[in-house]
């Protein structure tokens, strides 16, 4: 499925634009490409080779840009790289509605390291704005859409428990088991 939506169908969407004299296209891929980093990351940063579960979902998405991207001669390519979306309706297994369910459940979130991971949470709304300007504006290339906050699993943890009036049951450390870059 994977393939069939990230490639075959960005290929068709991209040969169908080509034929109908498309002015843009706008692929959303994701920040994953990245990986880890301690530092804040940019447009410029390099790719990650991803190992573990989500290897073959980020090869499938970086060669859907790579493919996107061998059309900016016949218009404006635009690629979005969004980072943890988050909104009203979404559903599990998503980030935002996982950690709620756990919070509520009293199931323990596991965590790496003390604070678990550190990522800047996106709105939904924000990311189509990203999106829209992408369209009406001349751009070309790629585009980073993230939050202006940078927070942990575990204050998110504790902010849900705050909001749902409980406390987040205590959190299982663990150390990643693949290389995540």
């Amino acid at each position: 499925d994977m393939f069939g939506v990230n490639v075959a169908a960005t290929t068709t969407l991209l040969n169908y634009a080509a034929k109908a004299g498309a002015t843009h296209f706008v692929l959303a891929s994701t920040g994953g490409l990245y990986g880890s980093s301690a530092q804040p990351i940019t447009e410029a940063s390099p790719l990650c080779q991803a190992h573990g579960p989500l290897e073959y979902y980020f090869a499938t998405k970086r060669a859907a840009e790579m493919l996107a991207l061998s059309y900016r001669h016949r218009f404006c390519v635009s690629i979005v790289r969004p980072f943890f979306i988050y909104g009203a309706g979404q559903r599990l297994p998503k980030l935002i509605p996982r950690l709620i369910d756990n919070v509520r459940s009293g199931t323990a979130i596991r965590v790496r390291g003390d604070s678990g991971t550190m990522l800047n949470p996106v709105h939904v709304d924000d990311v189509v704005k990203v999106l829209a300007a992408c369209l009406t504006e001349q751009h070309q290339g790629i585009v980073n859409v993230g939050g202006g906050e940078v927070t942990s699993i575990r204050k998110m943890a504790t902010r849900i428990g705050q909001l749902l009036g409980t406390t987040p049951a205590a959190a299982r450390r663990f150390a990643p088991r693949w290389n995540d870059c």
